[in-house]
């Protein structure tokens, strides 16, 4: 590509895209629209080698462009105006309704900060804000109450908590989030609003997958066990079969040494929740 997407950028086409990276640069794509059009550009090697060119912005988006230049080539007339090709909002079956500016999702009463945004009536996932909660905190030592004890000394306080991995991406980036307050030491209760938390979602071992591991010698036989917690999770029990295994942190590789047969996988949170899958593993010489 001779243009760069600096000089294609700054020609005045009336389009909105998005431009993306694999890992390990594996491939490169931009996703746009441009008048009554979407268009995908997906470049990568059939073999899935990765290749240090394959980045969004430097050949995927030169290529969206001209092929948004060929186009409105054989058609000027609907790129002369934003007008001839948008169509009204009533006629596309969306609607704009209030969210909640940290999470996205329906807000809950105690959301501070708000925002519109588009949605598709019936389509669109109805899902309410799980990020902001209210707790009860003790105005003495800012501990979180447990289910026991008397309300006298505590208020309600906003805190976010945010699912672990996303708790990681931000402290990759830089951004650091204050964590929800804390139990007393010994409270074995939980506040109902820790019931509508979510429970760990086991990301490894994947349910759907049969593991197949080498019987060569000084090959690895050990799978990864690990799981997304809510963001008020300190910690992690696992289990297989029943029988416990050990403990590690949210978002933490636990290493499991396998061996031939089907099992259940579970992962028990702190405040007892729990996610459970089925986990199959043969070896093969």
């Amino acid at each position: 590509m001779t243009d760069s997407f600096r000089e294609w950028s700054r020609r005045p086409l009336q389009t909105a895209w998005k431009t993306g990276t694999a890992p390990s640069f594996r491939d490169a794509w931009t996703l746009g629209v441009f008048g009554p059009f979407v268009l995908g550009v997906w470049l990568d090697n059939f073999d899935g080698r990765p290749n240090s060119a394959l980045i969004g912005r430097e050949t995927a988006a030169p290529l969206y462009f001209r092929l948004i230049e060929g186009v409105r080539s054989l058609e000027r007339d609907w790129l002369s105006g934003p007008d001839r090709w948008r169509t009204p909002a009533g006629r596309l079956h969306v609607k704009k309704v209030p969210v909640c500016a940290v999470s996205g999702g329906f807000p809950e009463a105690f959301c501070p900060h708000r925002k519109e945004a588009w949605i598709i009536p019936g389509p669109s996932p109805i899902r309410h804000c799980d990020v902001l909660r209210q707790v009860l905190v003790s105005q003495r030592n800012g501990r979180r109450k447990c289910h026991d004890e008397p309300s006298n000394g505590y208020s309600l306080r906003t805190f976010e908590f945010w699912p672990t991995d996303l708790l990681k991406s931000f402290r990759d980036f830089g951004v650091h989030n204050a964590p929800p307050p804390a139990f007393k030491r010994g409270c074995e209760g939980f506040e109902p609003t820790d019931l509508a938390a979510a429970a760990p979602s086991i990301t490894s071992p994947k349910g759907a997958v049969t593991y197949s591991l080498s019987l060569r010698s000084g090959e690895r036989t050990e799978l990864p066990f690990t799981a997304v917690a809510d963001g008020g999770t300190t910690q992690l029990d696992w289990f297989v079969q029943g029988q416990y295994v050990d403990r590690s942190l949210p978002k933490q590789n636990l290493f499991w040494r396998a061996r031939r047969g089907s099992f259940r996988v579970t992962a028990v949170d702190d405040r007892g929740r729990s996610a459970s899958v089925p986990l199959v593993v043969r070896m093969v010489d």
